[in-house]
């Protein structure tokens, strides 16, 4: 495409279309061009003088004369998901996917630095998110200093080997800094990342507040030299569907089993007022043959499988 692909959102609801547009044309996190239509026959008539590169457009308002005028690349909006259709409920970058190639190049262009601190999440079995947070990391640390840390009140990945993350919290408040304190020595060593053992009493987690750990997250950045930083998020931390306070991407786990879970908290989310919250979050759909990690024993042979899907 060579520049900014231009994009055209068409929808009557005028407030869906100040969180889209402002979403995705603020030059901030995505690179693309947008002009948003609640009125359908000045939508049609901006498409014919100028043809966009992309078209996403709610149910209602995609009918016959709009198929005969634009051909390209196009999502369509519903209240639901089904064939053809996308949750208008979903985050941003879920949405810019789902347009092929022009969504990709709008997500590839995103300006940098602004995915340091990754949570990753889900209403799926603890074991698959964090077999996907370990491959994360494993993926981020060929060409980053990362830092993968578990959240997990109950977690799989012990690592007794690594400070846990109770002992590096309890260094940090001292003076909510590292410095002094050698974190880089005290971590776990992994396959291209480093990693902490997960808290040490349930009252490490529920006890933290997003303040603390957005504080704790930019500490390990601008002081312990990590350029990413994988959060793999546990239920009992307090506050947790105020992740983007701390973090700048979020990463939902989703298979077959939850999808509908995973539909219902966006719809829940974008009902709350929390559109903040949803421009973060992306949907990665995990191969149903990809086990969870449940000990280091036999995760040197799924760690394989899972890079490959990831790859």
């Amino acid at each position: 495409m060579g520049r900014n692909p231009n994009i055209v959102i068409v929808d009557e609801d005028e407030f869906f279309l100040k969180r889209m547009g402002a979403a995705m044309g603020g030059g901030d996190r995505y690179a693309c061009s947008v002009k948003a239509f609640s009125d359908r026959k000045k939508a049609v008539q901006a498409i014919k003088e100028t043809p966009p590169d992309g078209l996403i457009i709610s149910e209602d308002c995609y009918d016959d004369e709009m198929r005969s005028i634009f051909e390209g690349n196009t999502t369509v909006l519903g209240e639901n998901a089904g064939v053809g259709i996308v949750s208008r409920y979903s985050g941003v970058t879920a949405i810019l996917k789902t347009l092929g190639d022009v969504g990709n190049t709008a997500l590839k262009s995103r300006a940098g630095g602004k995915d340091r601190v990754i949570c990753v999440f889900s209403f799926c079995e603890p074991g698959i998110r964090t077999a996907y947070a370990l491959t994360r990391a494993q993926s981020l640390g060929r060409s980053h200093r990362t830092l993968y840390v578990n959240l997990d009140e109950f977690p799989s990945f012990c690592a007794g080997d690594a400070i846990s993350f109770s002992d590096a919290m309890y260094e940090f408040r001292k003076n909510y800094s590292f410095k002094g304190f050698d974190l880089s020595e005290r971590t776990g060593k992994a396959s291209g990342f480093d990693y902490m053992s997960g808290a040490r009493c349930m009252e490490d987690l529920s006890g933290q507040r997003p303040e603390d750990l957005g504080k704790f997250t930019e500490a390990l950045i601008s002081e312990c030299g990590y350029e990413k930083v994988i959060l793999d998020m546990g239920n009992v931390i307090r506050s947790r569907w105020d992740m983007d306070m701390y973090c700048d991407d979020i990463e939902e786990v989703c298979r077959c089993s939850v999808e509908r879970q995973m539909s219902a908290l966006e719809e829940f989310l974008w009902h709350s007022g929390r559109g903040d919250f949803l421009e973060k979050m992306q949907k990665v759909n995990v191969a149903d043959d990809l086990e969870g990690y449940n000990g280091e024993l036999t995760w040197e042979m799924n760690s394989v499988k899972w890079m490959n899907w990831m790859n």
